[in-house]
């Protein structure tokens, strides 16, 4: 049976085997193995694995519009986490923990082993504000002061 290639441009509504897409970083890598956008006002979905290599870290992010939840499935990562840079914590995260980051919240993680993170979100794959980056990449849209996250 044929595998369809993932894509970020198109939903996957039909049943069947897709290929997962490859997307290379700084970083290390994300394999996209899930997108599907709902109709009729539902969120839909976008599901990733984030392979991170040790001493690298993702930009001190935010999204306006994406929420996502993420899983360490082995390696070690710090994550920092807070609704504004005032309030950032740092906490290292231990294997099969979950962390939700709401929308509008600051975080990064950081590899301190070679790693891999699920991520699963809603569908905005293009939502991020880069405050810091270390490998000098910007925002894919315009940087505006983050809102503070609703408790």
């Amino acid at each position: 049976m044929r595998k369809q290639p993932i894509s970020l441009d198109e939903s996957m509504e039909q049943p069947g085997f897709y290929s997962p897409k490859h997307v290379s970083k700084p970083w290390g890598h994300e394999v996209i193995f899930g997108h599907y956008k709902a109709g009729s006002g539902a969120e839909g979905y976008l599901g990733k694995l984030l392979h991170v290599q040790k001493g690298h870290s993702l930009s001190l992010q935010y999204h306006g519009s994406k929420t996502e939840t993420l899983m360490l499935l082995y390696g070690k990562v710090r994550v920092t986490l807070g609704k504004d840079e005032d309030s950032l914590e740092r906490r290292v995260l231990d294997v099969h923990t979950v962390l939700h980051v709401a929308r509008g919240y600051l975080h990064r993680l950081e590899a301190l082993e070679n790693s891999c993170i699920v991520e699963v979100s809603t569908p905005y794959p293009n939502d991020t504000v880069r405050l810091e980056d270390l490998y000098g990449r910007t925002s894919s849209v315009p940087k505006k002061p983050p809102k503070r996250a609703k408790k």
